[in-house]
């Protein structure tokens, strides 16, 4: 088996064999571990996740099943062995005491090109469960990627809320002072106030996401904490260079339905082999009285059945494995289409986020500029509170923008390697 394959199993071995429900679990000790880590990366957050994945547990079953099966396809016994036992006396009316006893063990045996066939079915099936666990494995590192974004785009929200919340505060205190003072009217201190509440709802509402967002992750993961490194670098290869990107036979999913075609080419080759009659060979005993105190006459013997089979009377099956191999050639074309069409959506994605995030980022130094001067001319008397709580509002959303922005990127970037299979170093 591959490392892979034997890391997933090691992984969920536990969880699959007590039957426990995923989300229900303590958690193992490898999640104790990691959330107490000191620093935690990407790939710790994902093997924490697979750790406790629905999808991961089933491997381990998976894993033993190949195991029974390419241990039995190389047995030389077709089928359970019999043992025949015959007893005849002599005919009905006669009083002579002839008996005969015969014994026969009888050993149905697979027929070579059957075996050979059966033993390369189950290494390919082995191979493609090797195959599926790196497609679970991208997977779950799909659903860590997607978790993780949504949980940072939300803690973002909760900073810039909180900034807001902080500016808020101060103009509604810096009014306070002026109002008494006499140099504002009290109206203003009753739209600083009314911004305030808006600021402070804006927090609750930004805290209740993040929460919901942390819950998912937790869920997900097992862990109560973000990893401390988790913006990708774009995969290097295809799409460098002013090269396309593409979708490799490497890529886990396509390696997957691959196996799988091979697979069902092999039970088809297997079907095509399989002897519905079994030869057989037997080894007995006979023993023979010919009348009534005679002496018994004893003899062994061997015996050889070869059924003109040869493969030929197993259409059904046959049938049944060609349609399998379409049904797997079908599926690796589809996916290779819906692959393709991901990874160009991945695409353009990028290249829209990063120009969004060059507009954002010119919008947020405007936005800051325009603060400035509205605190100035706001503190000169030259204009009311109302045009400086808006300007001071849209600078806000300005760098809440800009901010989210650089994120979109940076998830654009884990996204494309999503698209291409590629899991985080």
């Amino acid at each position: 088996m591959r490392p892979l394959f034997i890391f997933l199993i090691a992984f969920v071995g536990t969880i699959a064999l007590n039957g426990a429900e995923v989300e229900a679990a303590e958690p193992t000790e490898d999640v104790r571990i990691a959330n107490d880590q000191a620093y935690l990366d990407l790939s710790a957050v994902i093997e924490s996740a697979v750790s406790r994945h629905p999808d991961a547990a089933g491997l381990a079953i998976q894993g033993r099943a190949d195991e029974v099966r390419e241990r039995r396809s190389g047995w030389w016994l077709g089928a359970a062995p019999s043992m025949q036992l015959r007893y005849q006396s002599d005919e009905v009316g006669s009083d002579l005491g002839a008996e005969e006893w015969e014994t026969m063990l009888s050993l149905p045996l697979t027929p070579p090109g059957e075996r050979a066939a059966r033993q390369k079915a189950a290494r390919l099936q082995s191979m493609a469960s090797d195959a599926e666990a790196r497609a679970v494995y991208l997977r779950i590192a799909g659903e860590v990627r997607e978790a993780i974004w949504e949980a940072r785009l939300a803690q973002v929200e909760v900073e810039h809320a909180a900034l807001g919340y902080d500016l808020a505060r101060a103009v509604e205190n810096a009014v306070r002072r002026r109002v008494e003072e006499g140099d504002l009217p009290a109206n203003d201190l009753a739209l600083a106030q009314a911004d305030l509440l808006a600021r402070e709802m804006d927090v609750i509402d930004a805290e209740a996401e993040r929460n919901h967002t942390m819950r998912r992750f937790a869920i997900i993961t097992g862990l109560n904490r973000l990893p401390d490194s988790y913006e990708e670098t774009l995969a290097t290869g295809a799409g460098h260079d002013g090269e396309d990107f593409q979708i490799n036979d490497d890529h886990p999913v396509i390696a997957l339905l691959q196996a799988k075609r091979h697979v069902a080419a092999a039970e088809t080759r297997l079907a095509k082999r399989y002897w519905v009659t079994k030869p057989s060979v037997g080894v007995g005993m006979r023993s023979e009285r010919s009348f009534a105190n005679g002496p018994n006459v004893k003899a062994a013997g061997v015996q050889l059945s070869v059924p003109f089979d040869f493969g030929g009377f197993n259409g059904e099956q046959t049938s049944r494995a060609l349609q399998g191999e379409a049904t797997a050639e079908r599926e690796l074309l589809y996916s290779r289409r819906q692959l393709a069409m991901a990874l160009h959506d991945a695409e353009q994605s990028l290249e829209m986020a990063q120009r969004a995030q060059k507009v954002a980022l010119e919008h947020d130094r405007i936005g800051a500029r325009a603060l400035a001067s509205a605190r100035r001319s706001f503190d000169m008397g030259e204009s009311d509170l109302m045009h400086y709580l808006n300007v001071q509002n849209q600078a806000r959303q300005a760098g809440l923008v800009n901010a989210k922005r650089r994120l979109e990127v940076s998830r654009a970037i884990a996204r494309l390697n999503q698209a291409m299979g590629q899991l985080p170093q």
